[in-house]
């Protein structure tokens, strides 16, 4: 996923090969990264959007 494609809203799968899958939804976007929460999480977390897959 790119930048322009993200769109807040919409439910992902976070997918490096450095950690665990897992699932979120994108809060809100800037021009470096997409920001996901992720599970039970309260706050976002700032993701590299090519981590990022639409489910």
């Amino acid at each position: 996923m790119t930048l322009s494609e993200a769109i807040v809203g919409r439910k992902v799968i976070y997918d490096s090969r450095f950690s665990e899958i897992e699932e979120g939804v994108i809060t809100s976007v800037n021009d470096r990264f997409v920001f996901v929460r992720y599970g039970s999480d309260v706050n976002s977390k700032s993701t590299n959007p090519q981590d990022l897959k639409y489910i």
